[in-house]
């Protein structure tokens, strides 16, 4: 198989090479410098979950990853933090759920090494009582054998895919502190008792026990069992088990974390560009739960909770009443739980319009994989028939027809304000933007394999035809195409504006609503976020966007002239809410 990737390289079919799935090999960094020297330094990026504080390791030679933490990045700065008190604590009492995210994660992290990953998780403690008995007697003596539980413990503490030790080095001191501080939260939840063998499996992972292979053994299943349950536990579990709001549990993503304000995002584009990164940015993926554009309808929730809560409450008890209406006695169906209710709700509100074959598919994926009523392994056919008689009944009530596509209706100005303005700013920042099938117009797929249908690219080439022949965009799907168009041929003509390297500035203005950045001295790239907030507020008024001096600027979306250092939000941001400027003089 490397063969045939390495001759596509050496005969200039593939420019570089996307790795899947790194984290499961022994030695990701041995595997990428040998790729590295056989390809003779094409580029690559790994499809690699960084946690917030992560960063590639600087021995990779790598340029970077598929994209998920720009995701998170991006569609953090368009989600509204001050939702979250609100939607939380309605969610809680509906629900029942706990207070935070993170006892969730654990508890599905403890379920999937006790049932899909428990060969993983054996071979794990078979290598660490290997290790132990090979230990020197001076240190079986003064310590004690870690046990599963122990072992299971620290697996579940870890904040991030895995650490990236290497058998026989001496160990980095940012990885330690990650095994550390995994440790310090493991044993808060261990008895007092166990601590003195949490301390030696700390010493065995770190390998400071030598270099035999039994140790080298641990530190390398140790490092490649994290990653597993991090995925299974997590994204595949649960992702699907605690969800006051769905745009955010996205791959990369934290349910737990609402909101990324604009000065995190400019330090990070500005940390991008200092290691010249050319990672990929990216918004959607086959992998991606919910596609860009369903995370950009479902964020407006995050501006207008009162009125997601109401209608939410209002829908249930309606949904309620209906479904047993259509149960006969004898089919004494399972109540649906107000977790499945609430996702069922918000992907039904994101995808929308959406078929009854489609939501149905979506909604039995996601109660198999919170594995509470039914899962892959152990199908419940009772429950899961109850969750697809729901959503059917949902779908075939005119009432709750109706006033599904009226809340829509009045989600979807604020949603274009999101789609777009995430579009052009991941376009454009640093990276190499990533545009998934479908992508470059609107794109309203859910998990796998919903995300892998087939594209219709004929009718997206005729929009753009048409577009480019002067016809003035007509719906989303032309304005979302328009500003695709635009900044990709702006990259494609002047490269060196967005190389590695290039410049990135953050552009002062006098309102909250509008991201605002320059690349290379010559683009800027203007959005509006927060729109929903912005409109109950009157609009931006007298705000204005202050431009790079000296000179004059063109907006290529609109093409519009804009004069000036300082220009009016309002008229720059009229009619689309984006903006893409270069310097004319």
């Amino acid at each position: 198989t490397h063969r045939v990737v390495l001759d596509l390289v050496a005969d200039g079919v593939v420019d570089g090479l996307r790795i899947d799935h790194v984290d499961g090999l022994a030695d990701p960094r041995g595997y990428l410098r040998r790729l590295d020297q056989h390809t003779h330094g094409a580029w690559m990026v790994v499809e690699k979950i960084l946690a917030p504080d992560e960063e590639v390791p600087v021995d990779w030679p790598v340029a970077g990853t598929t994209g998920y933490e720009t995701l998170r990045l991006v569609g953090g700065v368009f989600c509204d933090p001050a939702g979250e008190q609100p939607l939380l604590a309605a969610y809680r009492q509906a629900t029942g759920a706990p207070a935070t995210f993170i006892p969730v994660a654990r508890s599905a992290k403890r379920l999937v090494m006790g049932t899909s990953l428990r060969p993983e998780v054996h071979r794990l403690e078979r290598a660490v009582q290997t290790a132990q008995a090979d230990a020197p007697s001076s240190v079986q003596a003064g310590s004690r054998q870690p046990s599963g539980v122990v072992i299971r413990a620290l697996l579940a503490a870890m904040d991030r895919y895995r650490t990236y030790l290497v058998p026989g080095e001496p160990p980095d001191a940012g990885q330690v502190a990650v095994i550390e501080s995994a440790a310090a939260r493991a044993a808060a939840e261990l008895p007092r008792a166990q601590h003195r063998a949490l301390a030696r499996l700390v010493d065995q992972v770190l390998g400071h026990d030598g270099g035999s292979t039994a140790q080298r053994a641990v530190v390398t299943r140790f490092a490649q069992t994290t990653g597993p349950v991090m995925a299974k536990g997590v994204e595949d579990t649960a992702f699907y088990r605690w969800a006051p709001l769905l745009a955010l549990n996205e791959v990369g993503g934290d349910p737990g974390a609402w909101g990324v304000s604009t000065a995190a995002f400019h330090e990070a584009c500005r940390r991008t560009v200092a290691r010249a990164a050319t990672g990929m940015t990216t918004l959607s993926t086959h992998d991606t739960k919910r596609s860009e554009d369903v995370r950009a309808r479902l964020q407006v929730l995050s501006e207008m909770p009162e009125q997601w809560v109401a209608t939410l409450t209002r829908w249930r008890a309606s949904a309620a009443i209906r479904t047993a209406d259509h149960t006969s006695d004898a089919e004494q169906a399972p109540s649906v739980d107000p977790e499945t209710e609430d996702q069922l709700w918000q992907t039904l509100v994101g995808a929308w319009p959406i078929d009854a074959e489609r939501l149905v598919a979506a909604v039995t994926k996601m109660v198999r994989e919170a594995k509470v009523r039914t899962s892959w392994s152990e199908v419940d056919p009772g429950y899961e028939a109850a969750v697809q008689r729901y959503a059917r009944t949902v779908l075939a009530d005119p009432q709750l027809h109706g006033e599904v596509a009226e809340l829509v209706a009045t989600l979807d100005p604020y949603a274009r304000i999101i789609s777009l303005g995430q579009k052009i700013v991941a376009l454009t920042m640093p990276g190499v933007p990533d545009t998934y099938q479908g992508g470059q117009a609107v794109l309203r797929t859910l998990m796998d394999p919903d995300n892998r249908s087939p594209v219709d690219h004929a009718a997206i080439a005729d929009r753009l035809a048409r577009l480019d022949a002067g016809t003035a965009p007509t719906d989303l799907d032309d304005e979302k195409l328009l500003v695709t168009s635009t900044a990709l041929r702006l990259r494609r003509r002047h490269p060196e504006w967005f190389a590695a390297a290039a410049s990135y500035h953050e552009l002062a203005s006098t309102s909250p609503h509008v991201l605002a950045f320059c690349r290379g001295g010559q683009a800027v790239t203007v959005a509006t976020r927060l729109g929903a907030r912005l409109a109950a507020g009157g609009g931006f008024g007298e705000h204005a966007l202050v431009l790079p001096a000296p000179g004059s600027w063109t907006n290529l979306i609109s093409g519009v002239p804009v004069p000036g250092a300082r220009v009016r939000l309002t008229e720059l941001l009229d009619p689309l809410p984006v903006a893409l400027l270069v310097r004319t003089g």
